[in-house]
């Protein structure tokens, strides 16, 4: 199976599209438009989601999965599974035990793909969560929210939905105090020419995806929080720089909590953003090789529950 993650995200309702003013106009989810229930709203979205949605920006579609909507109203929680894939481009597909040629993906056709998605809406507050399955390298963080935001803009023309990663810049000294560290990363996805010649690199530039240097702790051993700053500020890896320098590098870390891996990326806006690396002792597949629903329904509904602890209140 496939590295299964959960992104985990917060959610806002706003009259400002301007993030610095975000917080004067925030509206209470079950009340945030004459009397409106977000947990109402939400329903009416998933079921306009039986249809097939087709973003051609983007190149993927997204509509819901038959009959997996489960509904928790006492917890105010709604889950359930998205079917997501990509268009635009034809592929051969082939039996990777024999190479036999099984079918000719054409322009117009997506590999349609299961994703969980859990979205937790509470009442008398402001903020709420939304849980995104993670398939491997693919996710549907950005067809579902661009998708979502213009259902919700052409119910609420004057409401704005504002989504900010669950782990803010406040919480990662007590992250690392808590959290182990195994492994620290940095990546580029570029190459400019004066480093391409420096490094005789300069015939592999177009071909070049990324380039990365990683430290990784022996077993039943940690990297402790000064040597990751050791690690960032290091001198000898100006090839890399810092993220905040360059949005295309990347500065990541893999920790163990409670154990649980999870990655953390540091982005160039300074953000974290958690990645919840499911325990494949809890969550089974099934013989499709996708993640059982059920099982993977308990977990993230127990995920959520570490979190909700941790939501401001008013």
């Amino acid at each position: 199976m496939a590295e299964v993650r959960l992104e985990a995200y917060t959610f806002k309702i706003t009259e400002s599209i301007n993030p610095t003013k975000v917080s004067a106009t925030l509206k209470d989810l079950d009340n945030f438009f004459q009397g409106a229930d977000f947990w109402t709203f939400f329903t009416e979205y998933v079921n306009h989601l039986d249809l097939l949605e087709r973003n051609d920006n983007q190149k993927k579609v997204i509509k819901l999965k038959e009959d997996s909507i489960t509904y928790q109203s006492d917890k105010r929680i709604i889950s359930g599974i998205f079917e997501s894939g990509a268009y635009g481009f034809e592929s051969d597909i082939r039996d990777s035990k024999t190479n036999e040629s099984k079918y000719k993906k054409q322009i117009d056709d997506a590999e349609i793909l299961p994703f969980y998605f859990l979205v937790y809406i509470p009442k008398g507050l402001d903020i709420g969560i939304i849980l995104l399955q993670r398939f491997g390298v693919n996710g549907i963080h950005r067809i579902f929210t661009s998708t979502f935001y213009d259902f919700f803009r052409s119910k609420y023309s004057a409401l704005h939905i504002y989504y900010e990663t669950f782990l803010s810049k406040e919480l990662l000294d007590a992250l690392l105090n808590k959290g182990q560290i195994k492994e620290m990363i940095l990546r580029r996805y570029d190459l400019p020419t004066d480093k391409a010649d420096k490094y005789n690199l300069k015939g592999m530039k177009n071909e070049l995806l990324s380039m990365e240097y990683k430290l990784k702790s022996k077993k039943s051993t940690f990297f402790s929080k000064d040597q990751l700053k050791t690690f960032v500020k290091n001198k000898n890896k100006v090839f890399f720089s810092s993220p905040s320098d360059d949005a295309k590098n990347k500065i990541s870390i893999v920790m163990i909590q409670d154990n649980t891996k999870r990655t953390i990326d540091l982005s160039d806006t300074g953000k974290l953003r958690p990645y919840y690396y499911v325990n494949e002792k809890e969550v089974v597949k099934d013989t499709s090789g996708h993640p059982n629903f059920v099982s993977l329904d308990k977990y993230a509904k127990k995920l959520l529950g570490t979190f909700i602890a941790d939501l401001p209140t008013k």
